[in-house]
């Protein structure tokens, strides 16, 4: 008799909510309104940072699908300087 497969996730329940809890979502904001905190965590300005972002953001985009939405440029690039 063969042995079931566990049910595998297309997105892990921990990971859906992401808008919600993630780090991201929880942080930018208020590391946006102090600059020396924003600098602190990317190690760049904010207006080098928007700018960097301008630069890249096509690049980092991607299309959000009905089975998942994609993640911004703008966090794409947090995730990627940190």
């Amino acid at each position: 008799m063969r042995m079931r497969r566990r049910r595998r996730y297309w997105i892990h329940p921990i990971i859906a909510n992401r808008d919600n809890r993630g780090q991201f979502w929880a942080m930018y904001e208020n590391l946006c309104v102090f600059e020396d905190k924003f600098f602190n965590y990317t190690r760049m300005l904010i207006a080098s940072f928007d700018e960097l972002l301008c630069l890249v953001y096509i690049h980092l985009e991607r299309q959000n699908t009905s089975y998942r939405r994609s993640i911004s440029p703008t966090e794409r690039l947090i995730i990627t300087l940190r």
